[in-house]
């Protein structure tokens, strides 16, 4: 990119690439799931249910032993079609970074996985769109307050 983009412009430019048939209904149901997450005191070890966002289970875990025991890549987040030690049915959120951000990591892996499951696009492509959506609603959320 020659210039930089507001969070706004990297938005409407993820769901200008997103594939055909992921209405935005889709997107903006996944965010809102996302923000009902309830947060939880961090434990050495833990693995502890903080909501569902669509249709998968949403875990505070200890990203430090997810690091030690399964690999180093992990960070801040994660799901079962990246990463084969989390469940399909799960999504992981590193429960060591600030709680109000836990909502923003569960929306991206939602998306994320979402796009790769249903979709079939590579992790590089998902990854990308759901970065890109991840930014802009983190930008929603902060103008809303």
């Amino acid at each position: 990119m020659d210039r930089l983009h507001t969070a706004s412009q990297l938005l409407c430019l993820a769901r200008e690439v997103l594939i055909d048939g992921l209405p935005d209904e889709t997107i903006t149901s996944l965010a809102v799931e996302s923000r009902n997450l309830h947060s939880v005191p961090f434990q050495k070890g833990m693995k502890e249910l903080i909501g569902v966002v669509g249709g998968k289970k949403v875990y505070a875990i200890d990203g430090d032993e997810v690091k030690v025991k399964h690999t180093m890549d992990f960070v801040e987040g994660g799901n079962g079609l990246v990463y084969d030690f989390v469940p399909r049915d799960e999504l992981w959120v590193d429960a060591r970074i600030k709680s109000q951000d836990w909502p923003h990591i569960a929306f991206h892996e939602a998306v994320e996985s979402l796009l790769m499951e249903k979709y079939g696009l590579s992790y590089d492509e998902a990854h990308a769109r759901a970065n890109a959506l991840e930014v802009g609603e983190i930008e929603r959320v902060a103008s809303a307050v």
